[in-house]
């Protein structure tokens, strides 16, 4: 096993207590300075409430604004002080006692030892045998066991590989690593795995831990940590009559009812494909998962002339879940799912002098109230044409919002003209003519949010 550290410590405590940095080099002003005993005395046990913590902002503000470290006046700097609930009260009567310091560097130079910072963790592990499976690494907090972090990534025939976990060390606590290598690639730790478990101390800078499988030690001690990790949720297609060219899509929802951002794809080779959804699988939580298959190669999703369908994925996940889809199996696509696989809608407006020199925006939506896609055009001779791409989902009625930018903000608002069209259901692209309706409707407007035409 092998440790070292990357970067030197900075000023540590400014990123939990202060503004802005200002010069710390230069010399701490007359009759600062050794005021900070009675903070010391109070905080040292952490007993004495919030008095306690204000004498200890106070006499530690003194410096920081007399040093130029903290922006603002010293009632503010004591305000954030005594707000800042990263900061313990033992550590902040640590980081008070630092204004005995006699010069501003010496005072920097006592604040990078007193306050927790966090640090950098990369697991490296070397060229190997040829192994082939997937490192998982988690960090768990020292003196509680919580878990603060985890990561994986692939292995392919014993290449090197390297996990970078951010800030998932402290200075003010220590940490365990644990990792394993799943040779059997299920997402399990298991006892035909290599496993590791290194105690780290607290950290003064960020650490570079390469692991050694010779010193590897028993899965048994390191598994039982991995029971909460996320798993892998693999889709694999077969049996596909697609041509060259042709890609299949995945997207799904998980139980707070967040769609998956972006929807996955992968190339359909020889009617096959495979897409994973990497850590997607949360323990005590199910996955509303939807796919098709781009059997006409056509780039866009029809429902019956693709292929596709729809799974509830339930927990619990003691290792990936694989589910396996074929042709024969498949339902109709769910078109509605996939964003930027609609048809193309024309809209050509009729009427429109009053706007004339102007231009004409649209958002076309699906029967959930969902955008679709958008556009705009301008208006010319009283008329437009406008494209709106990928928006169309066959077979299904939707609506399409627009506005012309009366007062110029670049927003939807009363003061603008806005109307709804609909747009009937159809099996492709649609080319929709209409003349202006004569009258507004600035519910309209709510398809456009603040943001849309920035």
């Amino acid at each position: 096993m092998q440790l070292r550290t990357t970067t030197p410590m900075g000023l540590l405590a400014l990123c939990l207590l202060l503004l802005a940095c200002g010069d710390t080099e230069r010399d701490r002003p007359a009759g600062t300075g050794g005021t900070a005993g009675t903070g010391g005395s109070g905080g040292s046990g952490g007993g004495g409430g919030s008095q306690a913590r204000e004498q200890l902002c106070d006499a530690l503000c003194e410096p920081l604004v007399a040093c130029g470290l903290a922006g603002g006046s010293h009632d503010a700097c004591v305000a954030t002080c005594v707000a800042d609930e990263a900061t313990g009260d033992e550590a902040l009567a640590a980081c008070a006692a630092c204004a005995e310091a006699a010069s501003c560097t010496a005072f920097t130079a006592c604040l990078s030892s007193c306050a927790p910072a966090d640090h950098d963790l990369a697991v490296e592990l070397p060229a190997g045998d040829g192994a082939t499976g997937e490192l998982f690494v988690a960090v768990f907090d020292g003196p509680t066991g919580e878990l603060l972090q985890h990561g994986s990534a692939p292995i392919a025939d014993g290449a090197p590989t390297r996990i970078d976990l951010q800030g998932a060390l402290s200075s003010a606590r220590a940490a365990t690593v644990a990792a394993f290598l799943d040779l059997d690639d299920d997402g399990a730790c298991d006892p035909t795995d290599t496993a590791w478990r290194i105690e780290m101390p607290p950290a003064a800078d960020d650490v570079v831990l390469t692991l050694d499988e010779a010193e590897a030690g028993g899965p048994d001690e390191v598994c039982g940590q991995f029971t909460d990790t996320p798993r892998h949720l693999r889709i694999e297609g077969s049996g596909f009559a697609a041509p060259a060219g042709a890609v299949a899509l995945v997207t799904a929802t998980d139980d707070f009812e967040e769609e998956m951002d972006p929807q996955l794809e992968a190339a359909v080779v020889d009617g096959a494909f495979r897409i994973q959804l990497d850590r997607f699988l949360a323990p005590e939580t199910s996955t509303d998962l939807a796919w098709m298959v781009d059997l006409d190669g056509d780039g866009r999703c029809h429902p019956t002339r693709d292929a596709g369908g729809t799974a509830q994925v339930e927990g619990p996940y003691p290792t990936h879940r694989t589910l396996p889809v074929t042709q024969a199996a498949a339902s109709d696509a769910p078109c509605e799912r996939f964003v930027g696989m609609g048809y193309d809608l024309r809209l050509v407006g009729s009427a429109f002098e009053p706007f004339e020199g102007q231009e004409i925006r649209a958002v076309i939506q699906d029967a959930a109230g969902a955008r679709r896609s958008f556009g705009m055009a301008p208006i010319e001779d009283g008329a437009f044409s406008l494209l709106v791409r990928h928006g169309v989902i066959p077979g299904m009625e939707q609506r399409v919002a627009l506005f012309v930018d009366e007062d110029g903000d670049e927003r939807c608002t009363a003061a603008d003209a806005a109307w709804w069209v609909v747009i009937p259901a159809g099996d492709g692209h649609i080319e929709q003519n209409f003349a202006r309706p004569d009258a507004t409707d600035v519910d309209a407007c709510d398809a456009h949010p603040p943001g849309t035409w920035d």
